[in-house]
């Protein structure tokens, strides 16, 4: 049976999405799309809801999904995550630390307008100091640092 849905499989997927809509209207022709989609494919809305309520997973489909789940909610966690002195550079290689990052423009070879360089001075300080920056504060910094020539 499930065969039977591989040919409209992605448009059943953004259909069924559609019902979720908080606008009646977008629910109804969800709900008429679904049943228009399904006609095409010579199916009806019970052998719809049978092959949903009857399908099992193999081991290998239960291992993928899990696998897939485990990397995109990994990905989502830290792309979430506030930067700080132990993921700076996300991109791989040494990582440098606050007071490298917010160096004057002169050691960098970094471009920086005037607002920047002073911003990037007094953070050299504050991190000199102990402070760590703030998330906003810190991916301005990563901002600039990004735009740094290659070694």
């Amino acid at each position: 049976m499930s065969s039977e849905l591989a040919p409209v499989k992605k448009q059943l997927g953004k259909i069924v999405r559609l019902l979720s809509s908080d606008q009646d209207g977008d629910v109804v022709a969800a709900a008429r799309a679904l049943m228009r989609t399904l006609k095409r494919a010579g199916l009806d809305i019970h052998v719809f809801a049978e092959m949903i309520e009857t399908k099992t997973w193999s081991d290998d489909e239960a291992r993928e999904m899990y696998k897939r789940g485990i990397a995109e909610g990994e990905a989502r966690a830290e792309s979430k995550r506030p930067a700080t002195f132990h993921n700076v550079n996300r991109n791989g290689g040494a990582e440098p630390d606050w007071p490298m990052i917010a160096e004057p423009v002169s050691s960098t070879g970094v471009h920086k307008s005037e607002a920047e360089a002073e911003f990037c001075s007094d953070m050299q300080r504050r991190c000199e100091c102990g402070s760590e920056p703030t998330p906003k504060q810190a991916a301005w910094l990563q901002k600039i640092y990004s735009r740094r020539p290659a070694p």
